[in-house]
């Protein structure tokens, strides 16, 4: 932020402020400023000006202050929105008659004291400079019995998931319109555009600019993280503030306006919920009431799992002409496996971690609760993040607690195994068995060829037809081509990755007798030597990739 140069008279002017009682004050440079916290009350005001006017007496302490402090103009008094008397506070006219308003600004290119914990604000009375607060509300002097602001009474934080504003409440703060709600330590709360923040008798607005929406704070952003954060972070596109859009509040959470991905269902847009912390939320188009209750159920049973989506919540309304429902879902990953090997590069240990937590979570989902997926997808999984990426399975909508199915409308067509083909084979579905298990290890199998060898999945690639906009059955001559397929690429891979294409021939073979079980195919990966866990997941050069800002 760049200020005016320093008066050199008698130390009676701040350097962004004028040197006459006009009303047109000069102002810092807001360009770079992405969120305002405006003094709102009478209280907070006349903290305000005395900040100021200490600064004008007190200039060479007060530089780092300075940097936050923005001075629109000198003002008359006059009767705040929100009033003293409201909120318990008995304050006296001051004198002289008039004072200074303007706001505290936060900007990335003028940090904090601490930039790993964020903006320190209060009164200041810190020993040590390294406690020093950054906002300075009211100055030391000023009375405490006045403002009941402590020196570092709380913390302003842009949350690593959410990307926005969190205050951690180090000493009683209130954050709400209408009804404000207390928060202290240990606590946080996410702060909306509008919301009032009461800090001790003072209260404020806080507000985001328009440049908080802009790529070149997502650049910002980047740049802070890694320095200050995680040298790994990178931002998930979705929930960048210039893809959401106006959030609504949903219950608990805050939603984007703004769909990453519709179907016949409704759409799954982004969220947060008011610690900051980020979530995917499920908006249901025209929701049954039984499907819904025993998805819910279904989601409950599996619980927590590492490589599992985790239900949170799930709200409805089933008593209204038009029906309503949605579900919160954790965590909001960065990109699914479509995105990932249409638009990355992965190195083996980090494929081979992939494999492992998909299997991890398959072999929990077949073997401790007896559910079949019936929809493994590259789109149905995904990655948590692309630096030390963790493997998720989503979207259990098509899941069911039988042993066997017959019903081949579920599912995704290229994965789909020989023996749902053949159950909607022409005519002939009535002398096949069913179904079981095996089809998720069948087409996690397909999944993982296509990780593996860079290429999206297609049994057209093996001289499958297409027959009234489908593939055909697929048959066995086709099914030569791809292990012959296989084989080729066992023989050009890492040793990890020639173990990791032995178990994909087992876990695809055409006899579901002789189908490789996702727990044993987890348990011979498992064995294999490592010498790192993770990796990570880079972008192919000149990609457009839709989960990372391209402008990084």
């Amino acid at each position: 932020m760049d200020l005016e140069p320093m008066a050199k008279s008698d130390g009676s002017t701040l350097p962004n402020t004028p040197t006459s009682d006009s009303e047109d004050a000069v102002r810092l440079d807001q360009e770079k400023i992405f969120a305002w916290l405006r003094p709102l009350n009478h209280t907070a005001h006349g903290a305000f000006d005395a900040t100021v006017n200490a600064d004008i007496k007190h200039s060479p302490k007060f530089n780092h202050f300075r940097q936050f402090l923005h001075c629109d103009a000198r003002r008359h008094r006059s009767q705040s929105v929100v009033t003293d008397d409201e909120h318990g506070s008995h304050e006296p006219p001051l004198d002289p008659p008039y004072q200074w308003t303007g706001a505290y600004g936060l900007c990335l290119k003028n940090l904090p004291r601490n930039p790993a914990q964020g903006w320190y604000v209060g009164t200041n009375f810190a020993r040590t400079s390294s406690n020093e607060v950054d906002l300075l509300l009211a100055p030391p002097q000023k009375s405490r019995k006045e403002t009941q602001i402590a020196g570092h009474h709380a913390t302003f934080i842009l949350h690593p998931q959410s990307c926005r504003i969190v205050v951690r409440a180090r000493h009683t703060i209130l954050v709400g319109r209408n009804n404000p709600k207390a928060f202290r330590n240990p606590e946080s709360v996410l702060l909306q555009p509008g919301e009032i923040v009461f800090i001790g008798n003072c209260a404020y607005t806080f507000e985001y600019t328009e440049y908080f929406e802009t790529v070149g704070f997502k650049q910002e952003i980047t740049r802070y993280m890694r320095q200050h954060h995680d040298s790994m972070w990178s931002m998930n596109n979705c929930i960048s503030p210039s893809s959401v859009g106006r959030p609504t509040e949903l219950g608990n959470y805050y939603c984007s306006p703004r769909a990453f991905n519709q179907g016949t269902f409704g759409k799954i847009s982004v969220g947060w919920n008011k610690s900051g912390g980020t979530v995917a939320i499920k908006i249901f188009k025209d929701p049954k009431e039984p499907e819904l209750r025993s998805h819910v159920e279904l989601m409950k049973s599996i619980g927590r799992h590492p490589n599992i989506l985790h239900l949170l919540e799930c709200v409805s309304n089933f008593n209204t002409k038009v029906p309503d429902a949605y579900c919160v879902y954790t965590p909001l990953t960065s990109a699914n496996l479509s995105d990932v090997i249409d638009g990355y590069t992965l190195g083996s240990i980090t494929k081979l971690a992939l494999f492992i937590d998909y299997l991890n979570g398959l072999s929990y989902l077949h073997t401790q609760l007896g559910i079949m997926h019936r929809d493994i997808s590259p789109g149905n999984l995904a990655v948590t993040s692309l630096q030390e990426p963790r493997g998720v399975i989503l979207d259990l909508d098509a899941a069911t607690t039988s042993d066997t199915s017959r019903d081949h409308m579920k599912g995704t067509l290229p994965y789909l195994a020989p023996e749902i083909m053949a159950l909607k084979d022409w005519g002939g579905a009535g002398r096949q068995p069913p179904y079981d298990k095996s089809i998720d290890t069948w087409a996690l199998g397909l999944i993982m060829y296509a990780m593996y060898t860079g290429q999206p999945f297609d049994w057209v690639f093996f001289g499958v037809a297409k027959i009234r906009g489908r593939s055909a059955t697929v048959t066995p001559s086709a099914y030569t081509k791809f292990r012959g397929r296989l084989s080729k690429y066992r023989d050009t891979t890492s040793p990890e990755g020639r173990a990791a294409l032995s178990m994909i021939t087992n876990m695809t073979t055409w006899a579901v007798e002789d189908r490789a079980p996702a727990a044993d195919a987890l348990n011979t990966l498992l064995q294999i030597p490592r010498t790192q866990t993770r990796g990570s997941i880079v972008p192919k050069t000149g990609h457009k990739r839709p989960h990372e800002d391209s402008d990084d």
